[in-house]
């Protein structure tokens, strides 16, 4: 109880608390006044309502950051859990985290390395060139004059998430109690996934491991490229990695204009994603348009390997098995699969309270 009271008077837990109860009070709300509408009635007001949340819940976590922003991105790519309206204004989320004071950033890096920047870095850019939920980059140049991207864990940031790990703790635990929300959603399945694959992401030395096993893994491929790290500049909460220039791969203009055919473009990420899914069994599990890219001579490359995911033996067999079923268009096979997966799950460790992450089997 101490413990309860003691989170209510942050500030930033009555937040997230509030933000979700409200949301709650309003569906509730709904469902009592659209009892006697028809259905389109209906339909038009459940639209209105999700919209609404959405855009709140977007106001919020752009005001709080951590993991409000991140929480929003990964439902945004839910179109399994959640409705048009919460995921076409969750996803703008993507490019809404705002940028750490490059003085702080440099701050952390210092305190990394326990010296001055300068003696670390040359040309440090007072500008990031990217700032998500976690972490912010910036480009630099190391002593031997190589072009690096530095990804900084944002100053902090480890105290945000033990607070708002703890509020959706409370969320979920208090959503649970209504049938209709445990029937629609598995929300202790979620929540294990989503601290699972945010834990990892508060590693750089897990995440440039990833990166390594990665490149290795399409070694022989060279219609795809893994950013080298620099692991001499490389610490758990600083990475430095070869700067890439490329197209995003989602600008179409702009891969026009190079010349680049956006159909062998996709024709080579499925290629991609079925070498790791069936013969690597080790998965980039964040392939959003952000950690793409295209170079001009159209090799694709991956960036940000903090989610990553692995898939067991049995399972990579039945995976196989379902692209054998869907091939031959045997209906009753892939039923038979499906059922053979959903069988497979397993249940993911509980956040205790403590930010060391364990080995997953699977995540994303």
């Amino acid at each position: 109880m101490s413990l309860i009271i003691k989170y209510f008077r942050d500030k930033r837990f009555r937040k997230i608390i509030t933000l979700f109860l409200s949301s709650v009070f309003q569906l509730w709300w709904l469902s009592k006044s659209t009892r006697f509408s028809s259905a389109e009635k209906r339909e038009l007001k459940q639209k209105a309502v999700y919209r609404k949340q959405a855009r709140y819940f977007a106001e919020t976590a752009t005001e709080l950051g951590g993991l409000l922003i991140k929480l929003g991105q990964f439902f945004s790519s839910r179109v399994d859990v959640l409705p048009e309206e919460y995921t076409s204004e969750l996803s703008k989320l993507q490019d809404a985290v705002k940028p750490v004071a490059t003085k702080e950033i440099i701050q952390r890096i210092e305190a990394e390395y326990s010296c001055g920047i300068n003696a670390i870095f040359k040309n440090f850019s007072q500008l990031p060139v990217a700032a998500a939920s976690l972490g912010q980059v910036h480009t630099a140049e190391t002593k031997e004059h190589k072009k690096v991207a530095v990804k900084i864990l944002r100053p902090g940031i480890e105290e945000i998430i033990r607070i708002d790990f703890d509020a959706l703790r409370f969320v979920v635990n208090f959503a649970k109690r209504y049938p209709k929300i445990n029937a629609a959603v598995d929300l202790e399945q979620i929540y294990n996934e989503f601290v699972e694959t945010t834990l990892d992401e508060l590693d750089y030395l897990k995440e440039g491991r990833n990166a390594d096993t990665f490149r290795a893994n399409f070694s022989a491929d060279k219609r795809f490229y893994v950013p080298q790290i620099y692991w001499e500049y490389t610490t758990q909460r600083v990475l430095t990695m070869e700067f890439i220039e490329g197209y995003k791969v989602n600008d179409p203009e702009a891969l026009e204009k190079a010349g680049l055919d956006r159909a062998l473009l996709a024709d080579t990420l499925i290629a991609a994603f079925v070498q790791q899914l069936l013969q690597d069994s080790f998965f980039h599990a964040d392939p959003h348009p952000g950690n793409l890219l295209v170079k001009k001579d159209g090799t694709l490359v991956f960036l940000d390997f903090g989610m990553m995911g692995r898939i067991e033996k049995d399972m990579r067999e039945e995976l196989v098995a379902l692209v054998m079923a869907i091939f031959k268009k045997d209906a009753d096979e892939m039923v038979t699969v499906f059922e053979h997966l959903g069988r497979k799950g397993k249940n993911p460790p509980h956040f205790n309270g403590e930010m060391n992450c364990p080995s997953y089997y699977v995540y994303g």
